[in-house]
């Protein structure tokens, strides 16, 4: 029996999928399979994952029908072999200790259910940004959820008992873009939530990611995740609006900074101030973080 399936949904993944796959390659911890569920991809996503399946016996290919990350993360859990269903996404990558370490703590503590790790969020070029160590204990990780903390565990970095994700029903599509922050709180219904404090993966950000371009939506559908429960959370939502582009590069440029990466802090917050045409209040804003970043290194 495979101990691990790692759940990995590709759509146009392209750019940095061999990168994700080799560092699923290089685990020291070797007794998994890769179910890569191509998502209706336009780019060489396919040929990719092809060209890995043909070497390697443990990447499986499913076609998916197109239909987004919930519709694909339930398919790969429908023909998962493993004891323990892993996330992956295809522009990540995972540290080579991160299964074995993650294996260790599921194998002797049998009340978790959900294991995540800390992570080193890098921009789309790899370059460091931040790092982010999510509170570990089950106590802290109820309190983070119940306050809407979306990362008090990050969804690729996390391991799941098979078995409880099928108790609890899987994801859920009217979650779709906080579907594991509807499944975190599920699952804590059964067992325990956790987190290494050692970092397990490099989280990759971008302008197209969903926590991107879908921000507004993702604070409105935690509300709703919490209200289900009978939590009221203290949100003000009327106004919210979707972060913009140069919204993005500031917040970059503040975690480079911030973490002591100051010449990927420049380089972000110089891409803020030309998208807003040198507007006064994005120039303002960056050099405050320039001033905050001198101070702090």
């Amino acid at each position: 029996m495979i101990l691990v399936s790692v759940i990995l949904p590709v759509r146009n993944g392209g750019m940095y999928l061999e990168s994700a796959l080799a560092s699923l390659d290089q685990q020291y911890f070797q007794d998994f399979e890769v179910i890569a569920i191509d998502d209706g991809s336009t780019d060489n996503s396919h040929s990719i994952l092809e060209e890995w399946a043909t070497r390697n016996t443990r990447v499986k290919i499913i076609s998916g029908n197109g239909r987004g990350i919930v519709d694909a993360l339930n398919l790969g859990l429908g023909v998962a072999q493993g004891k323990y269903i892993a996330r992956m996404d295809a522009d990540d990558i995972a540290m080579a200790h991160r299964f074995e370490q993650q294996i260790a703590v599921m194998e002797s503590h049998p009340d978790i259910v959900g294991l995540g790790t800390a992570v080193v969020m890098v921009d789309p070029e790899g370059r460091m940004l931040r790092e982010i160590f999510p509170v570990v204990n089950h106590e802290d990780i109820m309190t983070a959820l119940h306050r809407g903390m979306g990362t008090a565990l990050v969804h690729p970095t996390t391991m799941f008992r098979r078995a409880a994700v099928e108790q609890v029903g899987g994801y859920r599509e009217a979650y779709r873009h906080v579907e594991d922050f509807d499944l975190y709180l599920r699952l804590s219904d059964i067992g325990q939530l956790r987190n290494l404090a050692e970092i397990g993966l490099k989280y990759r950000q971008h302008a197209k990611s969903a926590n991107s371009q879908h921000s507004r939506l993702q604070r409105r559908l935690i509300v709703t995740c919490l209200k289900e429960r009978g939590i009221d959370l203290d949100w003000s939502i009327e106004n919210d609006r979707e972060e913009t582009l140069v919204d993005l590069y500031l917040k970059w440029s503040s975690w480079a900074l911030g973490g002591g990466y100051y010449l990927t802090g420049v380089r972000h917050g110089f891409r803020a101030v030309t998208l807003s045409r040198f507007e006064l209040k994005t120039i303002r804003t960056f050099l405050g973080l320039l001033r905050l970043g001198r101070s702090n290194s």
